[in-house]
């Protein structure tokens, strides 16, 4: 009778302690949900932007990103990412200011691929 009295006891102490390792679990997920995003806030000058993405076919698409100030093109594919060029805005605001056109391409026009 005394076997079975440990052996309740014991059963009592591993869930009890289970119990209690849950309710640690539990309370530090609920305090990150809740003051998670104080401890780590992302800084305003590093923040990346998909600017726009165009899919050139299923697989294969191009993104303009905007990291900071400055813009970028990247080519995505199976294979990865590939930055094309970065992109310099101001030349195209100095040349619509002289009045030189500035290209805009459109499913179907220019020298690509439709």
């Amino acid at each position: 009778m005394a076997e079975s009295m440990d052996l309740g006891m014991q059963v009592f102490r591993v869930f009890g302690g289970l119990l209690i390792v849950l309710a640690i679990l539990v309370g530090a997920v609920l305090a990150l949900k809740r003051f998670g995003p104080y401890v780590h806030k992302p800084s305003a000058a590093g923040t990346l932007e998909v600017v726009s993405r165009h899919y050139l076919d299923p697989k294969n698409s191009l993104i303009l990103l905007r990291v900071q100030e400055q813009h970028f093109l990247v080519g995505v594919s199976p294979q990865g990412l590939q930055m094309l060029a970065p992109v310099d805005f101001p030349s195209c605001e100095s040349q619509r200011e002289q009045g030189n056109p500035v290209p805009r391409f459109e499913k179907g026009e220019g020298g690509g691929p439709t």
